[in-house]
């Protein structure tokens, strides 16, 4: 009887009936100090998270330290980078840390995936020198100075300073390239310039400023720094500027930038190396303007090697266009009014800009032009609708209503919300628009990039803050006055919203952070100051708590589609009731082997994904496929078909 009423609710789980759907855990590291947080994270397709961040000396995990053993010395509190792999149940399986002994904090920048093996993280460091401060951590070695020599596993790297450090590693924790980057300026003679007297400007000078990256099939590195390229000539010894940039890697020259005129001061510089930063293969500063940056700039490339690079200007006191490329007539317009303006500019590999979206706030209080700032926060890609995602926040210190228009398109977004726009990656064109409605205000916790978007299967997903109180479809929260909480979003590609969690964080000083996907599995994570609820799983109170939680929708395999009129434009899915003929599976339930019935295309892939999201990839030849290895239970078996996903629910018994 017991095994009928299981099989009962197999099937009910398969047909949609019954769904899996819940928080599985909430992990993380806390400390007492401010400077804890995870900066990003990627899955593997087993369900596996690795993840970057920041923490302090007393940080732990699990109640263990993160640092091999008590710090020492003059500068024993300064922030530190993690890199660690998380296993589905919430358990560390390894960490690299990077602490350094020296006055200067270990900052955490970027991570990206490595295709399905290995993964790359940007990081900035100090590394061990002859001086009084005797010792680091680096990737989880403790490095210190031997007769006045240190002791490193560094190829190539200065000992004597602050580096921008580029790690590629492998899913099982093995360092498979380590890159130290820095920039020198230069004279119109090509030598360092010295910019005080008796201080050159020298290797051990500048790492890249606040930067970002990305790589792309072929192993080209793309990176953004904010420049600083500018010397004020009261501060030269020689008269004039600066007229060039040498770009180091290894304690190798591997490019130059000159230029006949200053520079402005905070442009964004993107640039484009070979694989293992052999060659400067391309530069280019974003504006052709005299503008501030603010540090929030955030690369991405699509699967077709374009880049797009997003964040926000400050433009405080001008009343001008801001010029992206004059030659294709690339700009957008600036009011007097305007505090900063978000803006996402696609380019093509050889960094040469194809279009721009920034949103306009048209603001007026009576006769005056009002203050407004815009931010854009990070981005995303569908490839199956061809839909591009990008998340942002607006903020007006007024109560006026306000004509919001994204590349001169009308939307409902107002005062202070927080929202997400899509639109076609080959255009440009704005698809839609989705906005997080909040009694006060509704914004993605800070203005810098954060990773805190993901999107598939007809569902984008976002978390943010919001003060006053937020509406979802399946709960209401109200609070008084500005309490503020933080939240996770889930929308559909029309910018409907799905669902929503409200996380009962009650503290100004939560922000949240990155987020990764992978089939049924959501992984979000949070900085935290105050109690927080995951469901059923309670976050206690515990300092600056960075904070891992794992939703698991076994609907998130599947795309969502909505009751909708059937004249309401729909977004075009690849996937299996799409098209005529589709492919089947058979016999179901099965015991030991399911055939595929693809009408004649061969089988790429096969995995079976079960209702906790764990991965488990199946042999097959031909079209049948074993799965007598798996347990009892209902799975979505994935294929690959003529370069197509499609999934399948099925019942192992």
């Amino acid at each position: 009887m017991v095994k009928k009423v299981i099989l009962v609710l197999l099937l009910l789980q398969m047909l949609g009936i019954v769904q899996a759907q819940r928080f599985e855990w909430a992990k993380g590291y806390a400390s007492s100090q401010q400077g804890t947080e995870i900066k990003g994270q990627v899955a593997d397709r087993e369900g596996n998270l690795y993840i970057l961040g920041t923490f302090r000396n007393d940080s732990r995990w699990d109640d263990e330290p993160l640092l091999p053993m008590t710090p020492y010395g003059y500068f024993h509190d300064n922030n530190n980078v993690l890199i660690a792999k998380i296993s589905p149940s919430g358990q560390m399986l390894w960490k690299k840390v990077i602490h350094g002994n020296n006055g200067q904090n270990a900052l955490a920048h970027d991570i990206k995936p490595l295709g399905d093996t290995a993964f790359a993280c940007l990081v900035e460091a100090t590394l061990p020198a002859p001086t009084l401060y005797e010792y680091c951590y680096y990737l989880d070695t403790l490095l210190t100075e031997l007769d006045g020599y240190p002791i490193a596993p560094f190829e190539g790297a200065w000992m004597n300073g602050r580096y921008t450090i580029l790690l590629m590693v492998d899913f099982s924790g093995r360092v498979l390239e380590q890159h130290f980057l820095k920039v020198t300026y230069t004279d119109s003679l090509g030598n360092d310039i010295v910019t005080q007297a008796g201080s050159n400007v020298t290797f051990d000078s500048y790492p890249l400023r606040d930067p970002s990256f990305d790589i792309d099939a072929e192993g080209n590195i793309y990176l953004s720094r904010m420049a600083f390229d500018y010397i004020d000539a009261e501060r030269c010894v020689e008269t004039g500027v600066i007229q060039g940039l040498k770009f180091w890697a290894d304690h190798r020259m591997v490019g130059t930038v000159h230029f006949a005129d200053k520079p402005s001061l905070y442009n964004l510089q993107l640039l484009a190396f070979s694989p293992h930063f052999d060659t400067l293969l391309a530069s280019r500063y974003l504006f052709q303007h005299y503008v501030g940056h603010i540090p929030n700039t955030y690369l991405r490339l699509d699967r077709y090697g374009d880049l797009y690079a997003l964040g926000s200007v400050v433009v405080r006191g001008i009343n001008d266009t801001i010029v992206v490329d004059a030659e294709r007539g690339i700009s957008f317009p600036i009011t007097e009014a305007t505090l900063n303006k978000g803006y996402l500019v696609k380019l093509d590999s050889a960094l040469t800009p194809i279009y721009c979206v920034t949103l306009e706030d048209s603001v007026r209080n009576g006769d005056i032009l009002t203050s407004s700032q815009s931010f854009f926060n990070n981005i995303c890609f569908d490839d199956d609708s061809g839909l591009c995602f990008v998340s942002g926040f607006i903020q007006r210190n007024h109560g006026t209503t306000a004509l919001v228009t994204l590349n001169g398109v009308p939307t409902r977004i107002e005062k202070n919300d927080a929202f997400v726009i899509s639109f076609h990656t080959d255009s440009g064109d704005i698809h839609s628009h989705a906005v997080i409605p909040s009694i006060s205000s509704s914004h993605l916790g800070s203005s810098y990039a954060n990773n805190n978007l993901a999107a598939s299967s007809n569902r984008i997903f976002v978390q943010n803050a919001y003060y006053g109180g937020v509406r979802y479809p399946n709960d209401t929260i109200v609070l008084s006055g500005n309490n503020p909480s933080l939240g996770l979003s889930v929308f559909d590609y029309k910018g409907n919203m799905i669902e929503g969690h409200d996380f009962r964080a009650t503290s100004p000083l939560n922000r949240p952070g990155p987020l990764a996907l992978i089939d049924s599995a959501l992984y979000m994570s949070n900085l935290f100051v105050s109690s927080a609820s995951f469901g059923d799983i309670q976050v206690p109170e515990q300092g600056y708590h960075a904070c891992i939680a794992k939703y698991v929708d076994t609907s998130f395999i599947t795309p969502y589609r909505a009751a909708v009129p059937a004249d309401t434009d729909t977004v075009s899915i690849v996937h299996p009731d799409y098209g005529a003929p589709q492919p089947s599976i058979h016999p179901n339930p099965a015991a030991d082997a399911l055939y595929v019935s693809s009408g004649g295309m061969p089988l790429g892939a096969a995995a079976a994904i079960s209702v906790l999201g764990m991965r488990q990839s199946l042999p097959f030849v031909g079209n049948v496929v074993d799965v007598s290895s798996l347990p009892p239970g209902v799975y979505i078996m994935e294929t690959i078909i003529n370069n197509i996903k499609y999934n399948f629910k099925f019942i192992k018994l």
